[in-house]
């Protein structure tokens, strides 16, 4: 129908809008509208316009308030979900591409078909989310746009809850891993304890200088560093030049122990002895075969049978004995740290080891006892400070031949950090089997293995060094002087004056 034209004799028209008396406006007051049978709006301009202001305010209004709504469920939502360990609640992902519960006796489902109908629901929308991004990824070759583009919302959607519980899950998982693992740190510590104190306790029976503490301040301080004794190494005669197994490592040790209780017998009444048990004391599990070596419950034993009695003897023969304890890496828990042991080192089975035997030696009087958690211990020798680490991860030093120049470094930056408190005179390290001593500011010794070279070691081409351990005494203001390497042997291994203080290890029933 063609549009209504303008009466051109009429010259005013009625706006129903503006009060009475100022109704009346001439009729080019009023705006065009072909649809009107006058061609004019029913009302004026002034009040059109108004009206389009008062609408376009309620429209943002509106707006706002719809942004509003919007920001205030997000800040909801964000704030149910402010835990990544809360546990999801239903209508946490409240649409229905949701991937919550199947069945809900709170939301009255409970049906027995909940369970496959949820399934086929979550398969209906993986099938619909995968057409899509195939649908997305052929537009996006044919230069029509991006994925994003081109990927319906819902999908999006869907991508987007579905990740959302997937992350909330796994933090959920992981956070439970971690209390658990805790958990149960915890209980094998209690555990170790109370097993230290019911089976362990008071086995070593008190003689000589044992009886008692020391009645004075003692100025003389015999010091033993033993390192790298892996014991239960089992090395058999059938396939090793130099076997060492239950009499070959009691032999050794207990040579150790006699140069020890003989070194400067004159000064015995002002001496201490400070015994330094400094890592890879057992052979552990760490080889290349795991069958390699005596079972681990096996080492430990022998651990137990042999030092209990070589602390004995020490306690006997000297008027104070220190002990102190540093763990490695052929002893870690294999479980705990399947790498080198960067963080919570004690958490392992020498950790154990030493706790137990400090147990059994409980009923020595002179007897005291460092096992720290720390991995470096500093050992105050009569003002000067020594530092006692394996050496595999904590300080980080490298071959003593190789990289003397290097360690050397790393332990002036040590001094000059403070790391631990303290500035070191001198370090004793293990670890690399290599019994070498290096003058200087700090002194350090790195001390050698009573374990002959394995196949592993033949094979890495370590044969050249000497066994043996470290044994000097220290003095105010010499925290290493007269130092001895106490060497050891095939000589000493079918010594058979050896192996009666420390006798052989046997299982009850061999």
């Amino acid at each position: 129908m063609a549009p209504k034209r303008i009466d051109p004799k009429r010259k005013h028209k009625k706006c129903p809008q503006c009060p009475e008396g100022k109704n009346v406006h001439p009729v080019d007051k009023f705006g065009r509208n072909a649809r009107r049978p006058d061609g004019r709006e029913s009302w004026c301009k002034d009040c059109n316009a108004a009206r389009m202001k008062d609408t376009a305010e309620k429209h943002r209004k509106r707006a706002e308030a719809e942004d509003a709504r919007i920001i205030r469920e997000a800040e909801e939502r964000a704030a149910r979900f402010a835990s990544d360990h809360d546990p999801l609640n239903v209508g946490d992902l409240d649409s229905e591409y949701a991937v919550d519960v199947a069945n809900d006796p709170k939301q009255g489902r409970v049906s027995k078909h909940a369970s496959s109908q949820k399934r086929q629901e979550f398969n209906r929308h993986m099938g619909e989310n995968a057409e899509a991004l195939r649908r997305a990824s052929i537009n996006s070759s044919k230069g029509k746009g991006s994925v994003l583009e081109n990927m319906p919302g819902e999908s999006g959607a869907y991508i987007g809850k579905l990740a959302e519980q997937e992350r909330r899950f796994g933090n959920r998982r992981l956070a439970r891993s971690i209390s658990l693992a805790q958990a149960q740190e915890a209980l094998a510590i209690q555990q170790m304890a109370m097993v230290a104190q019911q089976y362990f306790a008071g086995k070593v029976t008190p003689t000589g200088y044992a009886k008692k503490k020391p009645g004075k301040k003692l100025k003389r301080s015999v010091c033993l560093l033993l390192s790298d004794l892996h014991l239960g190494s089992d090395l058999s005669s059938l396939d090793e030049p130099i076997p060492f197994r239950a009499v070959e490592e009691a032999r050794r040790l207990e040579y150790l122990l006699r140069q020890a209780i003989d070194y400067k017998p004159q000064y015995r009444a002002d001496s201490e002895l400070v015994l330094m048990l400094n890592g890879d004391l057992i052979e552990g599990q760490l080889m290349h075969d795991f069958r390699a070596g005596a079972p681990l419950t096996e080492q430990k034993a022998i651990f137990w049978h042999l030092m209990s009695r070589f602390v004995g003897e020490c306690a006997r023969a000297f008027p104070g004995v220190r002990v102190f304890c540093q763990p490695g890496n052929h002893g870690r828990d294999k479980v705990r740290h399947p790498g080198r042991a960067t963080a919570r080192k004690w958490d392992g089975h020498e950790w154990e080891m030493f706790y137990a035997l400090r147990a059994m030696c409980s009923s020595l009087g002179n007897v005291e006892w460092s096992v720290p958690f720390r991995a470096v211990t500093a050992i105050n020798l009569h003002g000067s400070t020594l530092g006692l680490t394996h050496g595999d991860t904590e300080v980080k030093i490298g071959h003593p031949d190789t990289a003397a120049k290097n360690n050397a470094r790393e332990l002036d930056r040590v001094n000059a950090t403070g790391l631990f408190g303290t500035t070191f005179d001198a370090w004793a390290f293990g670890h690399y089997h290599t019994p070498r001593y290096h003058p200087g500011n700090p002194r350090v010794i790195y001390n050698g293995a009573l374990v002959p070279p394995n196949g592993h070691a033949r094979a890495s081409g370590y044969i050249g060094e000497s066994c043996g351990q470290f044994l000097w005494e220290a003095v105010a203001g010499y925290p290493i002087g007269d130092l001895r390497f106490i060497e050891v042997n095939q000589s000493h291994d079918k010594d058979e004056r050896l192996g009666t203080i420390l006798t052989p290890f046997r299982f009850e029933n061999e």
